[in-house]
């Protein structure tokens, strides 16, 4: 089990490096008014437009057809391109940054650019890779590698917290009185160990839990025993817990 998590684990770190680098793409204008790539599906992309004076404009009702792009235009902060895009930035990965030749550029206005206006084209992703039909996304693979890996892990630890819990209701319950009882009271055949045998016998037996909870005793309390055994503190404490315990069936059972 530990192999196959530290396998998973490997994955997702591997697989998550992977989606850190994604390195921008440089294209040639005509890339911008071509149908089978950029121009296919304008909506899928945020264009940003940088003109000559290093300005950069954001875009909004865009149409795109061979010879012109068609946009409302609206100035923004200044984008740099990364030479490498980091996992925590993969909402870039539609972003399409156009520099063109002009210096002037009408502000919140619609603007049409044409081919011999562009000098390049940079994206994240090749358009072609985005336009392909029933082809995921880094991003989408990634989380569904994420969300394996993650959901492996909180398995892991919830079976490792039920083992814990059981080895520890095993120690401190002490309900049936077999193991731990006769190292408390030193005999097999003291009346608390007898009263404690009794309970198991007609009251634990007769439920599922308490059928579960019995093999589990047996299963932890001779080790507890060795461990135990030698501290006569630890004994005392076990034995007073007990009395309480036995106490409380005599008065409930009449026993």
């Amino acid at each position: 089990m530990k192999k196959n998590l530290l396998y998973f684990l490997l994955l997702a770190i591997l697989f998550a490096c992977k989606t850190t680098k994604k390195t921008p793409y440089y294209s040639n204008p005509s890339a911008l008014f071509d149908k089978e790539k950029f121009a296919k599906n304008p909506e899928r992309w945020d264009f940003y437009i940088h003109d000559a004076e290093g300005s950069t404009y954001s875009t909004r009702s865009k149409s795109i057809d061979t010879s012109t792009f068609e946009a409302v235009i609206e100035k923004t902060f200044p984008i740099e391109i990364p030479e490498a895009l980091k996992r925590t930035e993969s909402k870039r990965k539609k972003e399409v940054h156009v520099y063109i030749k002009d210096s002037s550029i009408n502000n919140h206005q619609r603007t049409k650019i044409h081919p011999e206006d562009v000098v390049e084209v940079v994206s994240f992703v090749k358009p072609e890779n985005l336009q392909k039909p029933g082809n995921e996304s880094d991003e989408k693979v990634f989380w569904s590698v994420f969300l394996t890996v993650t959901l492996f892990i909180i398995g892991g630890i919830l079976a490792l917290m039920l083992a814990i819990y059981v080895t520890i209701t095993a120690f401190f319950d002490w309900l049936s009185g077999c193991y731990i009882a006769t190292m408390a009271y030193e005999s097999y055949d003291a009346p608390e160990v007898k009263i404690l045998r009794r309970f198991r016998d007609e009251k634990l037996k007769k439920t599922f839990a308490g059928r579960v909870f019995i093999a589990n005793y047996y299963a932890f309390s001779p080790l507890l025993v060795k461990i135990f055994k030698p501290m006569g503190g630890v004994n005392r404490l076990i034995r007073k817990r007990l009395d309480r315990f036995v106490i409380r069936l005599k008065a409930k059972n009449g026993w």
